[in-house]
């Protein structure tokens, strides 16, 4: 478990784009994994991100406005 300064540590170093550890600005985010991680280090700054992706596919716009959960306004 992390401790407050060492969360606190790391989200300001998410804001600035640098890492906490070696101060490289090569963060790479990982969304298939949910996480940031420093290129040069390898530390992992962030884990357990939320997924910001679709649910789905959408092909075409009938089927986008079907599988959609509110009305677009046109």
């Amino acid at each position: 478990m992390l401790s407050t300064v060492e969360m606190a540590k790391r989200q300001w170093s998410l804001q600035v784009g640098r890492c906490p550890e070696c101060d490289s600005s090569g963060l790479v985010v990982d969304r298939d994994r949910g996480e940031v991680v420093c290129s040069e280090c390898g530390l992992v700054i962030e884990d357990m991100m939320p997924d910001q992706r679709s649910e789905w596919r959408e092909f075409a716009l009938e089927e986008e406005n079907a599988k959609s959960r509110t009305v677009r306004a046109s």
